[in-house]
């Protein structure tokens, strides 16, 4: 009788690890793409490429002056093994690529950065551009 004891608590035991087994984990859906996506970005490119490669963003702001930034917030790594999301921008003139970086838009659509050159300054990181529209 021992036994039959013995087998019946061994068989339930069994039964019960087996239906509680861990299944494989589900894909997890990213929050954040991939900051290595800006690798693929070059100077000139469209608009309509610059969203094929990066998606929608997650902010957008235009100026009169026709400059568009794109802000998009990625997932980082970095080489101390660290990782996190980062703000990055692409700025477009005229629907064309002239720069990308590591900052948020509100920060690139600064006034100073559209100051036209003058013969005392040499105006605005972006301020060659509205020189050579007209």
């Amino acid at each position: 009788m021992n036994s039959k004891l013995s087998a019946f608590l061994i068989s339930l035991f069994v039964s019960s690890c087996s239906s509680t087994a861990p299944s494989a984990p589900t894909p997890v859906k990213r929050l954040y793409d991939d900051a290595t996506k800006l690798n693929f970005i070059n100077l000139g490119m469209s608009s309509s490429e610059v969203t094929h490669i990066m998606g929608t963003p997650n902010t957008s702001l235009i100026n009169p002056d026709g400059f568009r930034c794109t802000e998009y917030k990625l997932y980082k790594y970095s080489t101390d093994f660290k990782a996190g999301t980062s703000t990055y921008f692409i700025m477009l003139f005229e629907g064309k690529v002239i720069e990308t970086g590591n900052f948020p838009c509100y920060e690139e659509m600064s006034p100073r950065h559209f100051q036209k050159p003058t013969n005392q300054s040499s105006g605005g990181k972006y301020g060659r551009f509205i020189t050579n529209k007209s």
